[in-house]
């Protein structure tokens, strides 16, 4: 129970912190009101879906639900 709690406050703490990303400029980088956001986008998101596919792995009920769009997405993603 406790590994589930961690999970849900990772993925809900970075759902709630991908929108203060615009305010961050690095001025050590090359291009400092760009790349910066980016790569801090690209590890923020890639946290929260790691630890959403462990959730989902835990509990049932954070897995989406089956549906033709879903089925469509899927065939779409693949191909």
């Amino acid at each position: 129970m406790e590994l589930k709690k961690y999970l849900i406050w990772i993925v809900t703490g970075g759902v709630f912190l991908l929108p203060l990303i615009p305010f961050l400029v690095t001025p050590s980088l090359l291009f400092p009101f760009i790349a910066g956001k980016a790569f801090l986008f690209r590890i923020i998101v890639e946290i929260i879906f790691s630890a959403w596919i462990i959730l989902a792995l835990i509990d049932e009920s954070y897995r989406p639900r089956r549906s033709w769009i879903l089925w469509t997405f899927g065939l779409f993603v693949i191909f």
